[in-house]
């Protein structure tokens, strides 16, 4: 069954809703994944200021998202943290999410925790469930998503990141492609 491409050290894993491939064991299995996870804040009404990016200080960095663990039962609310890290130091410690733009509007908030408040972040629903598809039950996961990670309202970040993706997604422990949720034919796909 076809599903890892590996790339040097690095492998790809395709995600599709309900299908997780794991090129990890010595044989791809496909199981349920979950495609909601809990966060450590409930979802509320307070209003939150919208996040503002602080400029990439160091040459050669980038932001890594990190998703704290948590259970997988159905909740609206996503967390995480931004903090940039020089590439070199990070090269093989994070995961790269590929995904499909399209044109869906970013109407959906997710939550972006700064040393100093929470913030709100808006984004497309299909990159909302993809981030919910890679929440860990027990760990931690740092994640490469360019859409966030890149300040995608000022040019010359775009100017100097874009060209970095090579090495940016060469460098990820994996690289993850999220194809969309999945539907009942989902499983016949993969086999």
């Amino acid at each position: 069954m076809s599903g890892w491409i590996p790339l040097g050290s690095t492998s790809i894993c395709l995600l599709l809703g309900a299908v997780w491939l794991n090129p990890l064991s010595n044989m791809p299995e496909l199981r349920a994944a979950k495609t909601h996870m809990i966060s450590d804040s409930e979802e509320t009404d307070e209003e939150l200021t919208e996040y503002t990016y602080t400029d990439l200080k160091v040459n050669n960095s980038i932001r890594v998202l990190t998703l704290p663990p948590g259970s997988r039962k159905k909740v609206s609310e996503i967390v995480c943290q931004l903090v940039e890290r020089k590439l070199e130091d990070v090269k093989g410690k994070y995961e790269a999410l590929s995904w499909a733009w399209g044109s869906d509007p970013w109407d959906e908030k997710i939550r972006i925790r700064t040393e100093y408040a929470d913030t709100s972040f808006k984004v497309p629903k299909v990159l909302a469930s993809a981030i919910r598809a890679l929440r860990d039950r027990k760990k931690p996961r740092e994640l490469w998503i360019d859409a966030i990670c890149i300040n995608q309202k000022k040019p010359d970040e775009k100017n100097k990141q874009v060209p970095m993706m090579p090495e940016i997604y060469g460098g990820a422990k994996q690289v993850c492609i999220w194809l969309g949720e999945g539907d009942d034919d989902s499983k016949i796909a993969f086999e």
